[in-house]
């Protein structure tokens, strides 16, 4: 009893420096004490409906801040090259031995430009989960891993900045994890490697996207 006691009398505590702080500002502006009065009325209800929008409408604004797009690129997927031939033609300073074409199958398809967008996440450090649901967010389709394959051609330099993610749908490496193509960045070499899909991502990296 003593505890919900507590939170009760916590709660009403910051629901007062709420309001003290609110009729300070409206003060301020020219509001009086009968136009508060008035929100507890049929007439504020109104008010209170338009209060409540401006609070969603800041934060989503956060929200949109938090996590942004910050370069978009057009790649050209010929589709008519295996896993193993794009990663030669990706001339990486290494690439993880178990990118292969067993691994990594690709179906055959007409030559097609694919854009690219990258998003950047900067509140913590993402799951995979996470960032999927921002790409659906922003309007952006699952790149393949064609697509990962094919922009570390198209635009070599661009991993050195930062490492890029490849949310594609992920494979199973030989322990049974799931992995996912990473174009790395590392000492000034280009590095072509897996991430695993489970983890955490750091949050310094962008996550690519397709905008179909």
């Amino acid at each position: 009893m003593p505890k919900n006691s507590s939170l009760i009398i916590s709660g009403m505590g910051v629901g007062m420096s709420i309001l003290t702080s609110l009729v300070e500002k409206a003060r301020r502006r020219g509001l009086s004490d009968d136009d508060f009065h008035n929100l507890a009325t049929p007439e504020g209800e109104p008010i209170l409906d338009q209060f409540v929008e401006v609070m969603v409408r800041a934060k989503n604004t956060v929200a949109r801040l938090v996590t942004q797009i910050i370069a978009v690129f057009t790649i050209k997927c010929e589709g008519s090259l295996k896993t193993s031939e794009l990663v030669k033609a990706g001339k990486y300073d290494w690439s993880n031995n178990l990118i292969t074409d067993e691994l990594f199958p690709l179906q055959s398809h007409a030559p097609v430009a694919r854009k690219i967008e990258f998003i950047e996440f900067c509140d913590h450090d993402p799951t995979s989960e996470e960032m999927i649901s921002e790409l659906t967010r922003f309007g952006l389709k699952r790149p393949t891993a064609e697509d990962a394959l094919q922009f570390g051609i198209d635009q070599p330099e661009e991993q050195r900045k930062r490492s890029i993610v490849f949310l594609h749908e992920p494979v199973l490496d030989p322990r049974g994890s799931r992995r996912v193509l990473v174009l790395v960045g590392s000492a000034g070499e280009r590095d072509l490697g897996l991430g695993w899909f489970s983890c955490r991502w750091d949050r310094r990296c962008v996550f690519a996207g397709v905008r179909e």
